[in-house]
């Protein structure tokens, strides 16, 4: 199971930028006006007079087109818009500049870079392996796709457990076999592999905080040659890597200009209030977090799951409310399910 991120991260990214760098301005996430919902606006008051900017949030990894771009110019005039602006994960298809310059629309693309100080990379770089996309094939044709946020699959490949009637495996002793016994002389694209563990003896696994004792029938995942950089130690593990230092670019595809933003300090959870009993995720730290409860300004937190080098961290801690804004409630009913029960274990 992928355990997808419930607090629409594109759309709280971009208005937590404008929230960061609009000082003066009242910016909302995800407003009805006349009918119609906008996903961020940011109203402002110079002089005697009030300015309305709406921005159109696309998460798409295709071209946004031409005619998302027409329809917008309809959708931004009912509004009464002052100002109005695309912001895409993507790029635009030829003619939507045309379109854009015609109707005074902005077109912007937010792509996330990551940046690691110069003094934590070495010089020399180290081949190693990046192994993604494992799915597990168990009884009645279901599939169970190990998650891979926050550093969680390597995790689940260390302590997942693989047995039958006389053996057990950690799988990524299993996957790690496979790949030596099937490794090809020279590859430059991602290999799939498919491990059949149907026969005979029946295969059951494990997999912590998920699942207990089901049948296996078959192991598929993909991997890739990547060239890591080292310093003084092992190649830095590929899934937390992004935790070092994120930036944003803002990219202005009409005027050709780029916007560098810090994500530090982004305040992604703007519209937090913590309440005792409810479960955050914290997008820019990682990890997820449970209120015990709150003393004045002080949240009791406790830090249910964080993965950091395949190591599960769990520890109790305070936080000064004013921090709140680091933090997005986690909505999400399966999830809410999932941590409640990790939970109830450490209790």
């Amino acid at each position: 199971m992928v355990h997808k991120k419930n607090w629409k991260e594109f759309e709280r990214i971009v208005a937590a930028i404008h929230i960061a760098e609009t000082k003066g301005a009242t910016v909302i996430w995800n407003e009805q006006i006349k009918g119609r919902q906008f996903d961020v606006t940011i109203r402002f008051k110079q002089g005697l007079y009030s300015y309305l900017t709406i921005i159109e949030c696309k998460k798409y990894t295709s071209r946004v087109s031409v005619d998302k771009v027409e329809a917008f110019v309809t959708k931004s005039r009912d509004a009464n818009a002052n100002k109005s602006i695309m912001i895409s994960s993507s790029e635009f298809q030829s003619g939507c500049i045309e379109v854009a310059e015609r109707h005074n629309i902005e077109l912007f693309t937010l792509t996330k870079k990551i940046q690691i100080p110069e003094d934590l990379i070495g010089n020399t770089q180290e081949p190693a392996l990046d192994i993604r996309n494992i799915i597990l094939k168990l009884d009645g044709n279901k599939t169970h796709t190990l998650s891979e946020e926050n550093g969680i699959l390597e995790y689940l490949v260390i302590h997942s457990r693989l047995f039958n009637s006389n053996k057990i495996y950690r799988l990524g002793d299993i996957i790690a076999q496979n790949i030596y016994d099937n490794f090809p002389d020279e590859f430059n694209l991602p290999k799939k592999q498919i491990i059949d563990l149907e026969g005979d003896d029946k295969w059951f696994i494990d997999v912590p905080n998920e699942f207990n004792k089901k049948r296996i029938y078959s192991i598929q995942f993909s991997y890739e040659k990547i060239l890591t950089r080292s310093y003084g130690g092992p190649p830095f593990d590929p899934h937390q890597i992004h935790k070092i230092h994120t930036i944003y670019e803002l990219f202005d595809v009409v005027r050709n200009k780029v916007t560098t933003i810090d994500s530090l300090g982004l305040p992604l959870g703007f519209d937090t209030i913590f309440e005792t009993g409810k479960f955050y995720v914290s997008p820019n730290l990682g990890g997820n977090y449970f209120c015990k409860r709150i003393d004045n300004n002080i949240a009791h937190l406790f830090l249910v799951e964080s993965y950091a080098f395949g190591i599960l961290i769990q520890v109790e801690f305070t936080q000064e409310i004013k921090y709140q804004s680091r933090y997005v409630e986690i909505l999400d009913p399966k999830e809410i399910k999932r941590l409640t029960k990790m939970y109830k274990k450490i209790k």
